[in-house]
Order: C-alpha cells, then structure tokens, then sequence
C-alpha cells in the first residue's frame, strides 16, 4: 500500500492528515498517540501507535527491544536445571488433575 501524505501548517507547526481508509485500517482514532522511529540511515520515519495496556500503562518497544526479540526466537537460550524441573512438577500437576 502506497499512499502519498501532505505536510501542512498548522498553527507554528506542521501536520499530517490521514485519510479515514488509513484510520480505519490501523484502528487509529482522534487523540491516538503515535510515535516516530527512524531508520538507521535516517531515510525512512515510521510511525508506530502507542497501546496502552489494560492497566493504563504505556508498553513502548523501540527497535532494539524488537531486535532482542527476534534474536530470541532465532537462538533461544537454553533452558536452566530450575526451569525443567518446573516444566516437569507442572506437568506431573496436569497429569494428577486430569
């Protein structure tokens, strides 16, 4: 999807109008907060909206939280003695329960 956005001024600054296809697409609504993350050449912005929780609280990832991410799931750590013998009693608790 390609859609050219105009700059326009308002007041002493400039601003976006997005059209209602956009909106509608992106489930973005007046008073929704985006923010603006650049490429590392500085070529490209993207605006990313900003979710709240259901606690209210702001849960921003940048894109080196989203790189950690991706390196994660690409090489996942491997699992510590704790944390099998916890797999392990859960599923020895399932077991007993069903």
């Amino acid at each position: 999807m390609l859609e050219t956005l105009i700059l326009s001024k308002w007041g002493n600054s400039m601003a976006v109008r997005f059209p209602k296809s956009i909106l509608a697409k992106f489930n973005l609504a007046e008073g929704d907060r985006l923010q603006i993350v650049s490429s590392p050449d500085n070529s490209k912005l993207i605006l990313e909206p900003i979710r709240e929780t259901m606690l209210g609280e702001e849960k921003i990832l940048t894109p080196r939280d989203w790189q950690l991410i991706l390196d994660l799931l690409d090489n996942p750590p491997k699992p510590t003695e704790r944390l099998l013998k916890a797999a392990q009693a859960l599923r020895e608790n399932d077991n007993e329960l069903a």
